[in-house]
């Protein structure tokens, strides 16, 4: 397994566990007290400690770079897609109200973020596999 390859598991993993923690706090403290469960976000810094280069080796190649950027190519369009969906479903169900709550904004940004990790673990891990 090649350095990027165990980052996007990190990184993967450490997206599962938040969304397993905000799962099991949303029943016992309310959606938006349990928003503190994203702060576990941060173990995602231990990420370049994990991807390290090893004794050696090298850190990566030119396919590691083409498939590094072309995750980011495809989680970018994924993250686009979900965020204008979910903008065109704010505006339909607040279009009468005249304004839109502020509380939306912290939603936005953590879903985003974690709409993004999680596709660029996946297409990361998915196009390694494919070769």
């Amino acid at each position: 397994m090649v350095s990027q390859q165990r980052h996007a598991a990190f990184q993967l993993s450490v997206v599962c566990l938040v969304l397993i923690v905000f799962a099991f706090l949303v029943p016992m403290i309310g959606a938006s007290r349990a928003q503190g469960a994203f702060g576990l976000l941060a173990l995602l810094a231990i990420g370049p400690f994990i991807s390290r280069k090893l004794e050696g080796g090298v850190l990566g190649d030119e396919r590691d770079r083409a498939i590094h950027l072309r995750s980011i190519q495809i989680s970018g369009v994924i993250f686009g897609i979900i965020a204008t969906v979910a903008l065109w479903t704010t505006y339909s169900i607040h279009r009468h109200a005249g304004v839109i709550s502020v509380e939306l904004l912290p939603w936005a940004a953590w879903w985003g973020w974690i709409v993004f990790m999680l596709s660029q673990s996946v297409t990361m891990l998915v196009l390694y596999r494919l070769g």
